[in-house]
């Protein structure tokens, strides 16, 4: 019992702190969405059932990459309340916890707790790509998960110095097809990650002039890729949870 209580104040720590930086009221916010709905029936209880177990695993989950080992959630969750020490801090925890219920992976949860706790034991303000790869971790898939690591290896061992790649072509597929992904999957993917700032794309323009014929010259488009620095992190924390 003493143990529970113990829990219970150190959340309750967490939303005052998060409470005193934001301005907002967090109990007085939850009763203005308390609506009755007068008797429940069968369909509306079974939603908010299966809604609950889902949060709970996604939540779950984001603790095993949250908690490290050897240290008690607690303890974490007190080095937690001493990194928020201003707004811009308040507000990032609070919209990391609110992508948690919003994912649509729970190996995103994971990384998410991860990505958290390696943010709070560097004590560091918070950094523009830590904001990317929060806001981009509540759309990924599982699949995309698996997905952006093949692709950043791809990349990452492209023969070019400045690490891009073409991701596509024959040496793409076969590649594809070797890991057992799905090119279709695959490529909205990478379509995924460049509008979330993950990769960049850039094209290159190879020029063919013929001196003989001006008109039959023409021009050749590669599309090429590089990872960011969000993408960078975001590999580091996938490996860290061993996916």
């Amino acid at each position: 019992m003493k143990e529970l209580s113990k829990k219970k104040d150190v959340w309750d720590q967490a939303n005052l702190k998060i409470e005193k930086f934001l301005g907002v009221n967090l109990n007085s916010s939850n009763e203005s969405f308390n609506v009755s709905t007068g008797e429940d029936s069968k369909l509306l209880g079974f939603v908010r059932n299966s809604s609950t177990i889902i949060m709970q695993r996604k939540f779950d989950t984001f603790l095993n990459g949250f908690i490290k080992d050897g240290v008690t959630v607690e303890d974490q969750l007190e080095e937690l309340i001493d990194f928020i020490d201003n707004e811009a801090k308040a507000e990032f925890i609070a919209e990391t916890f609110s992508k948690i219920i919003l994912s649509k992976s729970t190996q995103a949860c994971l990384i998410l707790g991860s990505m958290l706790g390696t943010l709070i034991k560097s004590k560091a303000d918070i950094e523009y790509k830590y904001l990317v790869c929060v806001n981009v971790l509540m759309n990924l898939y599982d699949i995309d998960i698996i997905n952006f690591k093949f692709v950043y290896l791809y990349i990452n061992n492209s023969s070019s110095r400045r690490k891009t790649a073409i991701l596509e072509g024959k040496k793409f597929n076969v590649y594809c097809d070797a890991n057992d992904l799905e090119l279709s999957s695959v490529f909205l993917t990478i379509d995924k990650c460049v509008s979330n700032q993950i990769l960049n794309k850039y094209n290159e323009v190879s020029l063919n002039m013929d001196s003989n014929d001006i008109d039959s010259s023409d021009a050749d488009v590669d599309e090429y890729f590089k990872i960011t620095s969000p993408g960078e992190l975001l590999y580091e924390q996938i490996c860290k949870c061993n996916l």
